[in-house]
């Protein structure tokens, strides 16, 4: 009878420590799944990753001579040298190189790029804001939110919340990255509805 309450309590035990590990598992596989989703944008200069558990946003440099480079990779001096490149020659990439260095540098950028083109008047600056159409293809909204291209909208609405609170400019995002946040979702949940 001793043998038999030893046994039955090994088992429920064993029974009890499996059960833990799997639960475990189960959790760290939700967990890491998370912490993969990203969302994208990407410009003639750039394409941005932002992670959206960790809030980490990096850039891979699609043109010029530092081609597969990453922003993180490059000194202030360099990324300055960037941005004033993209004010000539890449006008759609200006926000987002701009929201990156403000995450990564304050506004210490800004009077350092300032003082480099003390002549530069910023009307270039203006121009190349307002010279994108504004126009999103639903596979850049997808992309933006970080959804793959048959996301119900639920999972819109969801990742659409969950980027807008790290990257609303009341929170340290851009107005640019909040605008595009938002275009892609109008886009993708009125697409949704017909």
């Amino acid at each position: 009878m001793f043998r038999l309450v030893i046994l039955v309590a090994i088992i429920i035990i064993g029974y009890t420590t499996v059960r833990y590990y799997i639960d475990a598992m189960k959790a760290n596989a939700a967990k890491s799944s998370g912490a993969a989703q990203r969302s994208t944008i990407e410009t003639s200069l750039l394409k941005m990753t932002l992670e959206h558990d960790s809030g980490n946003l990096d850039g891979e440099l699609l043109a010029t001579d530092s081609q597969g480079k990453y922003l993180s990779e490059l000194s202030l001096s360099e990324l300055i040298s960037l941005y004033s490149l993209a004010e000539k020659q890449y006008p759609d990439s200006i926000e987002v190189l701009a929201t990156y260095l403000d995450r990564n540098h304050g506004d210490d950028w800004r009077e350092a790029a300032n003082a480099r083109n003390h002549s530069d008047s910023g009307e270039s600056q203006q121009k190349s804001r307002t010279s994108d159409n504004g126009e999103m293809a639903a596979s850049e909204a997808y992309a933006v939110l970080g959804l793959a291209q048959n996301a119900t909208e639920e999972e819109i609405i969801a990742a659409h919340h969950k980027l807008i609170l790290k990257l609303h400019p009341d929170r340290g995002g851009s107005n640019y990255l909040a605008a595009k946040i938002n275009q892609a979702k109008d886009l993708l949940v009125s697409g949704k509805g017909k």
